[in-house]
This record gives C-alpha cells, structure tokens and sequence, in this order.
C-alpha cells in the first residue's frame, strides 16, 4: 500500500507542474493582453481629448462644437468597447489586483455613457449650427438647452459610479485621471441648472 502512495506522488507532481505551467501561461498571457490593449484605449482617449481641447480656441464654432462631439463620442465608443472583452471581465473581478482595470473600465463607460446620451440631439445640433455671418439662432439655443437637459441624469449617474470605485492600489498615473473625470462630471452636473438657464 505504501508503495503504491510513494509511486503515485511523482505522478501527482507531474500533474501539478502542468497545472502551474497551464495557470503562468494563462496568467501572461492576460497581462500581455492587457498592456497592448490598454495602449490602444490611451490613444483612443487621447484622440477624445485632442477633439475636445479643439473647443478651447478663440476661433471654435458651432460646427466646431457639433464635430467635435462626434469626434470624441467615437473615440471613447473605441475605448469602451476595447476594455469590455473577457479578458478585461475577469481581471477587473480579481481581488485587489484588478481595481486598476476595473478603475479603467468603470471611467471609460462613464464618459461613453455621457457622450452618447447626446447622440439623439446631435442631429439637431447640427442642423441648428447658423453660417457663417448669421447670428446665433434660437433654433440652437433650444438644441444647446436640449443637450443640458440630456446628459444632466446621466452626469450624476456616471459621477456616483466613478465616486464608488476603490483607487487604494490603483496607480497614480490611472487613479489621478480618474479623479479628474469624476470632479469634471460632478461640477458639470452642479452647474447644469444655471447653464440650462442661460
């Protein structure tokens, strides 16, 4: 009997290291996944953020505005959709490890959820934009008003969930963008009865 234990442990060993080699593989390669992935979500991002920094400019139109909407809703709709695979599931689910992919995730459909809850008056928003020596329209004042009242619920909605996602461990280089994001939609969303009011 006892030979049989002593010969069945080189067997169970074996096993074992394939079952470690299967779990390293598996663990690598998700991290691999992860890193190239996550570049793509910065450049999506990026691109969001240089169609919105477009606004900024003394010279920034109507138009402007209506195509720079659209420019940073498709990007961050790219962004969403690339850390929404399986492999970003289950590693935003692991303990503590997976609070950063969970903080990416979380913060990125926050800002798609908003962006696309003006998708339904963009239409209107462009069709309002006045050429060029024309003055603002009242026609674009109802569909600016229109786009205020829109995102107002999902502002607050989006900044509640970002507000409840745990950054300890997180890095800084996510975490601080992260904060960002949530101090941007919660002032917005404060504010949004005096802009609505202008």
């Amino acid at each position: 009997m006892a030979s049989e234990t002593v010969a069945a442990i080189p067997g169970w060993r074996r096993h074992w290291k394939w079952y470690a080699l299967g779990v390293t593989a598996l663990l690598a390669f998700m991290a691999v996944w992860l890193l190239l992935t996550a570049s793509g979500v910065q450049r999506d991002l990026q691109r969001a953020r240089s169609a919105a920094n477009g606004l900024t400019s003394s010279q920034a139109s109507a138009s402007d505005l209506v195509n720079a909407i659209a420019a940073a809703r498709s990007a961050v709709a790219d962004a969403d959709s690339r850390v929404h695979d399986p492999v970003w599931t289950v590693a935003a689910h692991v303990p503590w490890l997976g609070r950063t992919p969970n903080a990416v995730r979380v913060t990125t459909s926050a800002a798609n959820a908003v962006l696309q809850a003006i998708r339904p008056v963009e239409q209107e928003l462009a069709a309002a934009v006045p050429t060029a020596g024309q003055p603002v329209s009242p026609a674009l004042v109802r569909a600016l008003a229109k786009t205020l009242t829109e995102i107002g619920p999902v502002l607050k909605i989006q900044a509640g969930h970002i507000a409840r996602v745990p950054l300890g461990g997180v890095p800084a280089s996510i975490a601080g963008p992260v904060r960002e994001v949530r101090d941007l939609f919660t002032g917005v969303a404060d504010n949004l009865e005096q802009y609505q009011s202008l």
